[in-house]
Parts: C-alpha cells; sequence; structure tokens
C-alpha cells in the first residue's frame, strides 16, 4: 500500500465567521491558539492598521529551507526542513486573501501576499520633548535615552526584513547639505542617487536612493531638517525592502508630513532651543504672538519662545501673507497647493485651522475688519479682469461675498534664475512689489488693483464704487489707524490721504525699496545699493559647468549695501538704524510698544559665485547658496541679532486671551 506524503499533509481547515455563534464557544488555550495569535500580531505590524479577521484557514506544510516557501530578493536562507502552517487570512476592509506562512512555534512569520496598501492605515502620534510624528497605529516605538535615536518599525527593531524609520538628532554638522551628506555616506555604498530636492521652499531636503540594509536592498527617501543656526538638524531615514517600498511611499510621505517640534522646545540634550532673552525688550513683548515661516511650515510662538509650534505639518507647500487679527487670537496665511492654486487658512492659538477657500487671488493678503470679528478675502471670478470680495467669521462661518472689484490680470509669471532674487520675490511679491488688501474703518477696501503688484484703488460696497488712487504706487504700507497711506510713485515717496486720495510727497535723499509704519509720525524704510563692482562669471570654458550648478550662464551676482531708516514726519530727519551688506532686505516686522524690528534679510550670492570659481565640491556650493534670515534689531542697537533661518516674521499687535504657550522651565 502507498504511504501518504507526511511533507504536506492537510490536518484542519477552519472557518471562523464573525459574529455568528452567540454565545461565544469557550475553550482553553491551545499551542495553535498561541500562534495564530502570533500571525495576527506580525500581519498587524506588516499591515500598519489593526483589523477585524473575517475567517482564515492553516494546513501543516514543510519547506526546505528558512525562508518558509517565500524567499526574498538579495536575503540568504539556511537550508534544511522546517515544518509549519500555510495561513489565509480575509479580514475588513480589504477584498485581498493574504498568505502567511509560520514555523510550527509561530516564532518565525512571513508575510507571502503583497498588502493592497489603497486601503488607508491607522496611525498614533509619538511625542517627546523634542518633537511629534504619526506613526502606523501597530507598530512600536524604541527610542534611546537621549533621544539622538528613535526607531519606529513593525517590532520597535531595525529589522532590516521590515519598513523602517529612523530619526536621527545631529549636533554641530550644517545645514540641510551637509546633514544630508553624512546621512548618505553612513549609509555606504549607494544606487540611484536621486539629486536632493528642496521641501517647497524651506531649508530642508530629501533625497531617495537604494542601499543595503543588513543584507536586505532597502529602497531609501532620507530627508534633512536644519534647526537653528548652530548647525543642528534632524535627520529622517524611511527605508523600505526593494519590493515593499512602493505601498509605503504614500504613507511614508504623510508620517514626514506629521513632523512637528514639540510645545516643550527643549532639544534632546535637556537645553531650550532658544535662549530666553533678558531685559526690556523681552518684558515690553510678554505675551505678544509671533508668527514666521520655518522650514515652510507656519509658526507661532513668541520673541521669548522660537521657533514656536508648527501650526502647520506639510513642509512640501510654500506659505505666505501671515496677518494676525487686531485682537491677536487668530493668524490667517495663505498655502501654496501643488495644483498652483493658493488656498486660505486661520488658525487660532489654540491650533485649530480652518480652510477658508480654495483657490484664493494669488499673492493677495487676508484683511480683518478694524475689531477683528470679520475677516475679509479675494477670490477669483469665472469672469476676466474681476475678483470677488468675500467675508466671513474666523471659524469660517456666516460667509458673504459683498461684490466684485476691476482687476488687471496677464502678467507674464516670472521665475528668476537667481536664488537670490527668488527668495526676495517670495519675501515680497512679483517683482518686489507686496500686495494690498486692507479693510478700513468705514468699511471700504483698499487693494492692488495689477497683477505686477502696481496700482492702488478704494472700493466701496455700498454703492460699488472705486476710487483710484494711481497707478504708479506700489509697495504700500497702511498706518496703524488706516487714516493714511505711504507707497512709492516712481522714485519718489508719498503720503496719501485714506479719505479723499490726496498725495503729499515727502522729500527723501533715499529711495526706499520696502516699508513700514513705526508709530503714526514715524516710519521705516529699507535701501540697498552696489557694494563695488558685480562679479560676474563669463569665461565661455565655465559655461557647461555654471550651467549646470548655477543654472543660468552668464551668471552675475550682486552685492549690496543695504540699509534700515527710520524718518520723521513732522521733523524731516532721517536716521539710519543699521547697515550692512546683502542682497535686500524682504519684511520689516515692526515690534509691538516699539520695542525693536524684526528684518528678513535676503543674503548675497556672493560667497556661492566665489565658492563656484575655486571650484568647490557640490556639497560647499550648496552650502554657500543664500538662505533668508532673521534679525532682530532693538532699540537704539546697531547690531542685529540673529534669530531665526526663516522668513515671513509678523508680530500680533495684541496680548490674545489665549496667549501661545511660553518656554518651559529648566530645572536647576
Amino acid at each position: 500500500m502507498k504511504q501518504p506524503n507526511l511533507k504536506l499533509l492537510p490536518i484542519l481547515v477552519c472557518l471562523l465567521i464573525v459574529g455568528t455563534f452567540l454565545p461565544p464557544t469557550v475553550h482553553a488555550q491551545t499551542p495553535l491558539d498561541t500562534v495564530l495569535q502570533r500571525v495576527k500580531d506580525y500581519f498587524a505590524q506588516q499591515l500598519g492598521r489593526n483589523f477585524t479577521l473575517v475567517n482564515y484557514t492553516y494546513q501543516l506544510t514543510t519547506w526546505q529551507d528558512s525562508s518558509l516557501g517565500c524567499p526574498q530578493p538579495g536575503v540568504s536562507y539556511i537550508q534544511g526542513e522546517v515544518q509549519g502552517y500555510i495561513w489565509q487570512f480575509t479580514i475588513d476592509q480589504d477584498p485581498t486573501t493574504y498568505e502567511l506562512h509560520s514555523d510550527v512555534n509561530g516564532g518565525t512569520v512571513v508575510l507571502c501576499t503583497p498588502i493592497n496598501r489603497t486601503v488607508p492605515i491607522g496611525y498614533r502620534s509619538y511625542q517627546n520633548t523634542a518633537f511629534i510624528v504619526d506613526y502606523p497605529e501597530t507598530w512600536l516605538v524604541a527610542a534611546s535615552e537621549d533621544l539622538s535615536l528613535v526607531i519606529i518599525s513593525p517590532d520597535g527593531t531595525k529589522n532590516c526584513a521590515n519598513p523602517l524609520i529612523e530619526i536621527q538628532h545631529k549636533v554641530g554638522v550644517g545645514n540641510a547639505d551637509l546633514l544630508l551628506n553624512e546621512a548618505i555616506r553612513e549609509a555606504g555604498f549607494v544606487e540611484d542617487l536621486q539629486a536632493p530636492n528642496a521641501i517647497g521652499a524651506s531649508t530642508a531636503l530629501t533625497a531617495q536612493y537604494k542601499a543595503i540594509c543588513g543584507e536586505v536592498v532597502h529602497h531609501f527617501r532620507t530627508t534633512a531638517i536644519p534647526v537653528g543656526v548652530e548647525g543642528d538638524g534632524y535627520v529622517i531615514l524611511q527605508s523600505a525592502p526593494l519590493e515593499q517600498y512602493e505601498g509605503w511611499a504614500g504613507n511614508f510621505l504623510a508620517i514626514l508630513d506629521s513632523f512637528e517640534f514639540s510645545t516643550g522646545q527643549v532639544a534632546p540634550d535637556g537645553a531650550v532651543v532658544t535662549p530666553v532673552p533678558t531685559g526690556n525688550t523681552a518684558q515690553l513683548l510678554a505675551g505678544y504672538p509671533f508668527a514666521h515661516v520655518f522650514a515652510n511650515d507656519v509658526y507661532l510662538g513668541s520673541y521669548v519662545y522660537l521657533p514656536g509650534y508648527g501650526v502647520t505639518n506639510n513642509a512640501r507647500r510654500d506659505r505666505r501673507g501671515l496677518n494676525f487679527s487686531p485682537n491677536a487670537q487668530y493668524l490667517a496665511y495663505f498655502e501654496l497647493l501643488e495644483n498652483g492654486n493658493q488656498r486660505l487658512e486661520v488658525s487660532d492659538t489654540g491650533k485649530r485651522s480652518v480652510i477658508f477657500a480654495n483657490p484664493v487671488a494669488a499673492d493677495f493678503p487676508a484683511s480683518w475688519s478694524i475689531t477683528g470679528e470679520r475677516i475679509a478675502y479675494l477670490t477669483p471670478t469665472d469672469q476676466a479682469g474681476t475678483l470677488t470680495v468675500n467675508t466671513a467669521l474666523p471659524n469660517g462661518d456666516d460667509k458673504q461675498i459683498l461684490g466684485t472689484v476691476p482687476f488687471t490680470e496677464g502678467c507674464e509669471v516670472e521665475t528668476s534664475p537667481y536664488v537670490a532674487e527668488r527668495l526676495y520675490q517670495r519675501e515680497t511679491g512679483p517683482y518686489g512689489n507686496p500686495f494690498s488688501f486692507d479693510w478700513l474703518p468705514d468699511n471700504r477696501f483698499l487693494y492692488t488693483t495689477s497683477c505686477a503688484g502696481e496700482g492702488l484703488a478704494i472700493w466701496n460696497p455700498t454703492d460699488n464704487t472705486s476710487l483710484n488712487l494711481g497707478s504708479d504706487l506700489r509697495h504700500a504700507v497702511l498706518a496703524p489707524d488706516r487714516q493714511q497711506l505711504l507707497a512709492l510713485a516712481g522714485n519718489q515717496t508719498v503720503l496719501i490721504n485714506m479719505m479723499n486720495g490726496e498725495r503729499t510727497e515727502i522729500a527723501m535723499l533715499d529711495t526706499p525699496d520696502q516699508l513700514a509704519w513705526a508709530t503714526n509720525s514715524k516710519f521705516y524704510y529699507t535701501t540697498y545699493a552696489p557694494s563695488g563692482e558685480p562679479f560676474e562669471v563669463s569665461d565661455p570654458i565655465l559655461q557647461e559647468r555654471a550651467e549646470e550648478q548655477l543654472g543660468i550662464f552668464p551668471y552675475l551676482s550682486v552685492l549690496n549695501t543695504v540699509s534700515i531708516v527710520e524718518y520723521d514726519l513732522s521733523s524731516g530727519t532721517a536716521t539710519p538704524l543699521w547697515q550692512g551688506q546683502g542682497y535686500a532686505i524682504g519684511k520689516l516686522a515692526v515690534a509691538p510698544n516699539q520695542a525693536g524690528i524684526v528684518f528678513s534679510l535676503i543674503p548675497s550670492d556672493r560667497d556661492m559665485i566665489l565658492g563656484f570659481a575655486q571650484n568647490v565640491d557640490a556639497t560647499q556650493l550648496r552650502f554657500a547658496m543664500p538662505e533668508t534670515k532673521l534679525y532682530f534689531l532693538a532699540p537704539g542697537s546697531t547690531e542685529p541679532s540673529l534669530i531665526a533661518i526663516s522668513s515671513q516674521p509678523t508680530f500680533g499687535q495684541a496680548i490674545p486671551s489665549a496667549a501661545p504657550p511660553q518656554p518651559p522651565t529648566i530645572p536647576q
């Protein structure tokens, strides 16, 4: 008689139908129950979400090596018979039947069926004293005592058979380029290294490549996020075996988007990220909120608490137009989406954000009523040459359309090949012209009339009439009382009466660039003038390298002397406050109580071009690229202090009822 094949002997086929039997059968725990639970736990970790097992089958079999019948590319296995089970799972929300193999004890489990990644996974949040990040709800987190390394993976270890996330804290390495280069060097031999990409207009960089993890080839997405100005930062390594990466790519991006710094703002070594200033300035600014765009996300903090906490957490998108309500309880900003639209959002100090409109009119900020009870914003219309004026409550309720205003369209989108000019226009507006949209005390609206950022008019929604203030006006700033306006008209600076539109020329020796009000009788302005001769890369021998590394040939580098000057309207006197070198000053954010000025300096590209001329390597060249920096200039001081590599600064001019959180107290 023929003997049965003991290597493939079906023992039992078990079918469970959830909720069929009431009451459930109670039985003692068996060894097979333990194996099933281990297989379910492993599957949940691989799946990245909790699931309900609808039904399952299993059968005993024998494999010829330790792969358990599901070998992975690039992995070596031990030869020899291994007895175990073939499992088939059907789960909720997913039509796929999953096959898993385990040894007889469930100590080793492998997944043989690719996971259907169209089904969303669930997330939890991990937070320590330095950062917050989301992770798949069934994964585990392991952190070193000093938080210099956090591993997030299905089993909380660096098991290279699984997808992995490593978050490393780096000290004194440098900017994002150097952080990223160090991570790539530590990876050893890499293949298919893609060019690093900036995340929006932020200082963070991300790159993808293939490298060895243990004995397995992984596809990596590595992101470098610099912090402050001391060369510290975080490196986030997200990787998975080659055949698994595509399924995890979207989830990795979502996890990366969730990364933000903790409100505690304590570095892993226990030190406060930004030392708390002392003296009169800190007292004058106590409780006043300060917002800026840091690493491409909107951050809300205060003078004594920088960078603050993240209002947004998608560093791939650019944000601009930050604008506090008069009571400083709300912060409006617009977000540039991947499809080119600009979306208006409003956040309160409790970190709740509301999407108001998508799209809104490009480059226009939102505007607040005098009391801050309502917000106004412009949206495009189906009719060319017009924009719609909308208002709403700060929480997004009670939206109303007030009417339409004429607007000149048709400007060519111009992207400068020069990085310093791009940073300047990002900080100011097209062609360096900030757009105006202001809600006046009599419920009229001041707005820029053309896509070039030139021309101003006042629109009255009551009778749908407009008062044209002049097509030559640009760089306008409304006085704190909203009764008068400063603007540039050609090379002249003019003061405009908001009731009748009459303008008065101000006799000035300099031609200002950007303007900002100090008080009703004083204002600040910036200037720039060339410092010596420009430096030009024009040798034909350098053309190919210049086009590759600089993006344009010939290349003209400009180094300017930039200044901040205070002008007194009552006396006609100008007082220089600061002078330095760079490309230009983008924004002036006047602090409450006249406690000082935060200004955004666009550095020159001179260091980058000198490095190019010396033929430094690509890493050093990227490190020399200009990045927008924020400086604080205290009253009476001629030496501003660097506070952040950041942009778009703005102060709230009141202390909100729910003030921004203060930095933590560090025990002595």
